[in-house]
């Protein structure tokens, strides 16, 4: 009897250990972590998104923020006109047939024009569900603007690239840095008015599904929903990024507000 309740025991202390390294797996799946300027939050449900969004907070005097917002004669606030839907798609596939007649080659180039062309898709289908959103709450829409929508493009991609999740880079560039090297200004009264939300999304296959996955873990956040529905911005660019996370094929998702 003695020793069947020793080995009992010990059947026990294998599982624990079990337990715990499952409980802890859960922890790192789902590692949140926050942000809001200089904080982050990360968490993972379905989606990845950071909970709160970042918002800049820089405010500024009159006397200082001139140097904020000057930048060189040549560099020009790029938007594009709300009325003028940007058509990167159709301008990419009919690129397609003029670039080779070799079959194999022209099979190649092929593959990466649609894969661009599929990004340029997505990015459009979440500004249409941006701005779906706030119509719903009374809000006007949000402009399409190329050079935030560079901004948030290149984000994607150097997170993509360089495997991690957050507003920084790992040299410390937060959005507001990203956006003033771009020669890019963001004035709301005195203070600089960007904002940014990021996500990645692993429910892919459907550019219709992946949009509106990425615009309800936005929605459904607090932080992501305040830039979202915020009437003090006019002007969004959204940029998309196709890689993997943690062993699975994703796209990662960087939207900025200004």
């Amino acid at each position: 009897m003695f020793m069947r309740l020793r080995r009992r025991r010990r059947k026990r202390g294998r599982v624990l250990p079990a337990i715990i390294a499952v409980v802890v797996g859960l922890i790192a799946a789902g590692g949140i972590y926050w942000y809001q300027n200089p904080d982050i939050d990360l968490s993972f449900p379905r989606s990845l998104i950071d909970r709160t969004g970042y918002q800049s907070s820089q405010s500024q005097t009159p006397e200082s923020f001139a140097e904020i917002t000057s930048t060189p004669d040549s560099v020009a606030r790029r938007t594009v006109n709300p009325t003028v839907v940007p058509d990167p798609v159709g301008q990419l596939r009919r690129l397609v047939p003029q670039v080779s007649d070799k079959p194999r080659e022209e099979r190649e180039v092929r593959a990466r024009v649609e894969a661009a062309a599929r990004v340029s898709e997505l990015e459009l289908k979440v500004h249409a569900g941006i701005n779906a959103e706030r119509a719903k709450h009374g809000g006007s829409p949000l402009q399409w603007d190329e050079g935030l929508a560079s901004v948030a493009r290149a984000h994607s991609d150097d997170m993509t690239s360089r495997r991690y999740f957050s507003h920084d880079t790992p040299e410390g560039l937060d959005p507001t840095d990203r956006l003033h090297r771009a020669g890019l200004n963001c004035r709301k009264g005195y203070r600089y008015g960007i904002a940014e939300n990021i996500a990645i999304e692993t429910t892919l296959g459907n550019l219709d599904r992946t949009a509106e996955e990425a615009v309800r873990g936005w929605i459904n956040s607090p932080g992501h929903r305040t830039n979202l529905l915020n009437r003090e911005y006019n002007r969004t660019g959204v940029g998309a990024s196709y890689g993997t996370w943690r062993g699975y094929k994703a796209v990662y998702l960087t939207q900025v507000f200004c």
